[in-house]
């Protein structure tokens, strides 16, 4: 692309970040560009310019002629996140999702990605670009554990994509409260939400999620079950009147990308019954109509 003259680049979070911005600061000097950070005034009288940005708004699109999405691992973008969020887990991930989500909407406009563990490409406008080996930030250790965000292995996500969210990653209500409780539920009393979170990121299309739970109910238990982002939701209701281990499978799909989250509400009041929330499993399916069903 040898008419590109404003090349955009996004970054995630990760190991090779700082190797692969240095790369292209070493590269757009040597062809006389400038490089800005996103907001900085322009210098037209430059031959070309990197600008690295932030915020990938439709505002801060205008004038760029090609993106570049420089990416991450999923564990590694958490873990970097967990740098800021050290104390609360599921705020890095939430963070690490909106970074994800991000490169997504970029990639889906025709940006060009590149894997940050490559060590040369060919950027546009700058042709045949290579960083120096050893240079890579040593990655926060994640936990150790499956990442919520593994769907996000490729960008944007691959049909058939899957992670696992465990229960520590929801809120539970405790009373009035829409916080503070925990997934051993006791259903008695109003009509109410029990359960929502976690609040990812997820790009638009179709996705599936599978929750888990169990029930112990007094007599039946009334139970509806929501999947989406916002007011853009999927329902499905289910009584209960045995005790036992149970799914609820619902396939949602919506046009613009938000933070998805799992709902559960207690349908009626009760007099007495259990719940104890055991997390699920979210899926990214090929363009198909939605399924909704309990087992």
């Amino acid at each position: 692309m040898s008419d590109v003259r404003v090349l955009g680049v996004v970054t995630l979070p990760g190991p090779h970040e700082a190797r692969w911005r240095s790369a292209l600061l070493k590269a757009a000097k040597a062809r006389k560009w400038a490089a800005t950070k996103d907001g900085g005034d322009r210098d037209d009288a430059a031959a070309g310019e990197v600008v690295f940005m932030r915020d990938v708004d439709d505002a801060a699109l205008d004038g760029i002629d090609a993106l570049l999405v420089i990416t991450a691992s999923p564990d590694e973008v958490f873990g970097m996140a967990l740098q800021r969020h050290a104390d609360d887990p599921r705020q890095a991930l939430r963070r690490a999702a909106s970074q994800f989500g991000a490169a997504c909407r970029l990639i889906e406009r025709g940006a060009f990605m590149l894997d940050g563990s490559a060590v040369e490409a060919e950027i546009p406008g700058l042709g045949h670009v290579s960083v120096d080996v050893g240079d890579d930030d040593a990655p926060l250790d994640a936990h150790g554990v499956a990442n919520p965000l593994a769907f996000y292995e490729s960008l944007p996500p691959a049909t058939g994509a899957k992670a696992a969210w465990s229960p520590d990653l929801f809120s539970y209500t405790h009373g009035a409260d829409h916080e503070g409780g925990t997934p051993d539920i006791d259903i008695s009393g109003r009509a109410r939400i029990l359960v929502h979170g976690p609040y990812f990121q997820l790009p638009a299309g179709l996705w599936r999620v599978t929750a888990r739970f169990s029930v112990e109910p007094d007599d039946d238990a009334f139970l509806m079950f929501q999947w989406g982002v916002a007011a853009d939701v999927a329902t499905c209701y289910g009584a209960f009147d045995r005790s036992g281990l149970y799914e609820v499978v619902i396939d949602h799909r919506w046009e613009k990308a938000g933070a998805a989250e799992v709902r559960v509400w207690a349908e009626r009041g009760h007099l007495f019954g259990k719940m104890t929330w055991l997390g699920c499993h979210v899926e990214r399916l090929a363009d198909v109509e939605p399924l909704s069903s309990t087992t």
